[in-house]
């Protein structure tokens, strides 16, 4: 999750004013799961499900980030112009 974040910062963000609103949000609520303490998880018998209830938001989430931003010719791969490694 901190990869993501870290990756997505790097590579796409022009400025947290050129997001979109909902892309803010998706990046804090990942910031936020990255956070989770799990050793306080008290209900066993839950922690399963909960776990693939945050596993299919974060999934969901990552496609609706990536087509949001992809540039109009399709191809998300080279995000900023004139990147040198």
């Amino acid at each position: 999750m901190k990869g993501f974040i870290s990756g997505f910062g790097g590579a796409f963000a022009k400025g947290d004013s050129s997001l979109l609103e909902e892309t803010r949000e998706v990046l804090k609520d990942f910031t936020a799961i990255a956070n989770v303490d799990d050793s306080e998880q008290d209900e066993v018998e839950n922690a399963e499900q909960d776990f693939m209830e945050v596993l299919e938001y974060v999934r969901m989430a990552t496609y609706s980030v990536f087509y949001k931003i992809k540039p109009e010719n399709g191809n998300a791969a080279s995000p900023i112009e004139n990147n040198l490694h």
